[in-house]
């Protein structure tokens, strides 16, 4: 059972405090069996280590089972913990002292059978796990090139660059092993999901990637919560099973199409934050983009059901999307998945493909209190939707696919996520790749240095030198950036004598270099003049 945050890779964490956990008797583990069907259990005995471990959580949210002896202190520390959705009491027996729970409205009431627990944490899961989907708007205001990228959604321009780089990308015929020991890694002690995922392994080619996406919950948690939270290390790792995927929505979709003659709508019951309604309604008339692959139905009747079944509370708004699709103006890949999928879908569920761009037409408050939000699917020349997509693309077109994402976080001050992708790029890298190399190690510089961790920036931009030492003439263009990075990062110490010193070297060199690689001198003159020396 796990007990460490570093692995999770689903939405919804599943703790569970007792006391009496490590007991091996079939009282317990039936109950740990059958969660495991879910999420595995992070388990303890202690109460101050499972406050810390849920206080370490960030991303997620937390559904907690304790017994009825320790619930009533616990709770009250922990209940307005925005990362906690949900708490259950267990309670081997009747008890009289239950009243207490009535003032938590996270507290899904005292059971004395686990089993109970276990059926209703795994609907309230499910719903969280579709209430938590990766959600992204654009103002209508946000129609001018005028803005920096900065003040846009940074998660809208993530997923339009990490769609077009991982459909194109030229995976091995080990990408699938490697998908399948990367999870077998972060499931490890999980019997009921290790037995999924070497099915998956065993059988991946029998089945089509529709099949294994509604085969099991696995895939589409695990890919939703690493889109949701920009996981870098999962979604490069299930980048194969991301492509397979939208290439197999996109082949069903040219045969289904055929048949569609005119638009139709489609339903999306779920809840929403608080603040993401707000930034929904602000947006009216503008964009909203779900960045993960969306699943709706033609049923309108499921689909309310699922609204409902949303618990409306302070945090939350309960929701109908009404979505109206006309294939004669997009063409958005979507298929529906009756025959498709692994289940005879009653449904009749519609899957489209990874980031599927709406525009904002109607919100309004229906009478059974969920609000109804009517959105229509993009038109292929959208203008909103073009020139931003345009104007993204040019902003990070200089460089290769990956590292154009990490350029596009730097550029939107997301230094953390960026770093962790330069890392792991780094790692999977071969060093005689060095003009890959050099772009990495210089990236990572530059983030260390916006983070005031000066020391490893110029680790970083030394290392990049080193590299260009190896493999380039001392008399190339290239090394100019690299000196004036390096003065940069003691101009930014106070060390302005040596800041002087390697932006003379750029000046130097710059001097030396032909006409037409020669960078602008004025650039290289004025980094001098900055130092006020």
């Amino acid at each position: 059972m796990q007990s460490s945050t570093s692995r999770i890779v689903q939405n919804c964490v599943l703790v569970w405090l007792d006391p009496d956990i490590n007991k091996l008797d079939n009282a317990y583990q039936n109950p740990i069996n059958e969660f495991q069907h879910i999420v595995t259990p992070h388990t303890f005995v202690d109460v101050e280590e499972c406050v810390d471990f849920i206080t370490e959580i960030k991303h997620e949210k937390v559904f907690l089972i304790t017994t009825i002896v320790l619930g009533k202190q616990l709770v009250s520390n922990i209940h307005n913990l925005p990362q906690i959705d949900s708490i259950y009491i267990f309670c081997n027996t009747e008890s009289t002292q239950q009243q207490w729970v009535n003032d938590w409205y996270k507290v899904k009431g005292v059971f004395t059978d686990l089993q109970l627990i276990c059926a209703t944490l795994k609907q309230h899961m499910i719903q969280c796990d579709r209430n938590l989907i990766p959600i992204s708007f654009l103002s209508k205001d946000q129609e001018s090139l005028s803005q920096n990228l900065d003040q846009l959604d940074s998660s809208f321009m993530y997923t339009v660059l990490l769609k077009e780089i991982l459909i194109k990308l030229d995976y091995k015929p080990e990408a699938i092993q490697e998908l399948t020991r990367f999870c077998r890694q972060n499931y490890d002690g999980n019997g009921s999901y290790l037995q999924i995922i070497d099915k998956f392994e065993q059988e991946y080619t029998k089945h089509s990637p529709i099949w294994w996406y509604t085969y099991t919950n696995l895939a589409c948690q695990m890919l939703n919560h690493a889109l949701r939270t920009l996981n870098v290390n999962t979604i490069v790792t299930m980048g194969v099973f991301i492509q397979h995927l939208h290439k197999n929505i996109e082949e069903i979709h040219s045969k289904q199409i055929t048949t569609i003659k005119e638009a139709f709508i489609v339903y999306r019951g779920q809840s929403m934050s608080k603040t993401d309604f707000n930034k929904m309604k602000n947006s009216k008339g503008g964009l909203i983009s779900f960045n993960n692959f969306l699943s709706t139905s033609k049923n309108r009747t499921i689909s309310l059901f699922f609204a409902e079944a949303s618990l409306q509370n302070d945090e939350s708004i309960r929701i109908l999307f009404q979505m109206t699709i006309d294939p004669s103006i997009s063409t958005t890949p979507f298929v529906s998945i009756n025959e498709e999928g692994y289940y005879n879908n009653a449904e009749e569920e519609i899957l489209f493909s990874m980031h599927t761009v709406f525009r904002i037409d109607a919100i309004k408050l229906l009478e059974c209190q969920i609000w109804q939000v009517d959105l229509i699917l993009t038109a292929d020349n959208d203008p909103q939707l073009n020139i931003l997509t345009e104007y993204m693309r040019n902003e990070t077109s200089d460089q290769p696919d990956w590292q154009r994402l990490t350029r596009l976080m730097i550029r939107t001050a997301n230094f953390d996520k960026a770093e962790e992708l330069c890392n792991f790029l780094l790692q999977h890298t071969s060093e005689e790749n060095y003009e890959d190399c050099t772009r990495i190690h210089t990236q990572i510089g530059y983030i260390k240095q916006h983070k005031g961790q000066y020391d490893q920036a110029i680790e970083n931009y030394e290392k990049t030198l080193t590299i260009q030492n190896q493999y380039l003439s001392p008399k190339l263009f290239t090394f100019t950036a690299t000196y004036s990075n390096l003065g940069s990062v003691y101009e930014d110490m106070g060390e302005y004598e040596k800041a002087i010193a390697f932006y003379q070297k750029s000046i130097d060199l710059a001097e030396t270099c032909s006409e037409l690689h020669r960078p602008d001198l004025a650039f290289f003159y004025n980094n001098i003049a900055s130092t006020g020396c």
